[in-house]
């Protein structure tokens, strides 16, 4: 039986678990009719809102399965205090198309050179376009 009203849609979205259709439903719908949208392009908007909400969850699940000792952004990352090396081939990196090509790459130097933190933020990159990461570390004895 469709009965259509606010409720029994919060009701659905609840049993389907769509929480964005839950927490997006009242302001889709003020703007739905202040800007005179048609039905279709109400239900896209809503479901659009549920996708955008799974998306960055599965980001922040492959972020947290890659078990990174910390959060490192490329954008944190100071290039005037790399190595020149570093700094010639991280623009190159950063395309993440080692990846891709099933390439591997190993990052070695001195201590407190950034090793690190260029391994997690190309890590969090990857695992922000859909890849899956497991970060570790090879200890030198």
């Amino acid at each position: 039986m469709i009965i259509g009203d606010k409720e029994q849609l919060y009701a659905l979205a609840s049993e389907l678990k769509l929480a964005s259709v839950k927490d997006n439903l009242d302001e889709l719908i003020d703007m739905s009719r202040k800007q005179g949208w048609g039905q279709i392009k109400f239900v896209c908007a809503l479901i659009s809102k549920e996708v955008d909400r799974r998306n960055e969850n599965r980001k922040q699940q492959r972020i947290k399965a890659a078990h990174f000792p910390e959060l490192k952004y490329l954008e944190e990352l100071d290039r005037n205090e790399l190595p020149i090396q570093a700094t010639e081939i991280l623009p190159v990196l950063e395309i993440l198309d080692f990846i891709k090509q099933g390439r591997n790459v190993v990052l070695y130097g001195n201590p407190g050179t950034g090793k690190t933190h260029m391994a997690i933020a190309l890590g969090i990159k990857a695992c922000m376009n859909g890849m899956t990461v497991l970060f570790t570390s090879v200890l030198n004895y």
